[in-house]
């Protein structure tokens, strides 16, 4: 007789194989590597940040090897408040002063 195989879930959706129960879609693990790229933030600001409680904790997998779900990164992401143009690289918007406003002259 032979064994059932499941199905490999896609990362979007959830598959259901025709005889089987319903598999959930998988949530990767990533290294420390990823999550730099992720965020844009370097690997001691992100323990430092993990340290003050401001970022996801990573799960420990035994033997030294720590991973991040992928999930709880995109979470942290998306709360994050939005970049100011200026820090962005963009140019400030038509008509804006740029700068800081001009010191009080003594004496006028």
């Amino acid at each position: 007789m032979a064994e059932p195989t499941l199905k490999a879930a896609s990362v979007a959706t959830a598959a259901a194989p025709p005889d089987g129960p319903l598999v959930p879609p998988v949530d990767p693990w990533i290294g420390i590597s990823r999550v730099e790229a992720e965020v844009g933030l370097g690997r001691s600001t992100i323990y430092r940040r993990m340290d003050a409680g401001s970022f996801p904790l990573p799960r420990d997998l035994g033997g030294g090897v720590v991973r991040w779900v992928l999930s709880e990164i995109q979470a942290w992401k998306a709360a994050r408040p939005p970049v100011p143009p200026k820090l962005r690289g963009e140019s400030a918007p038509e008509g804006s002063p740029r700068g800081r406003p001009p010191k009080a002259r003594r004496g006028a």
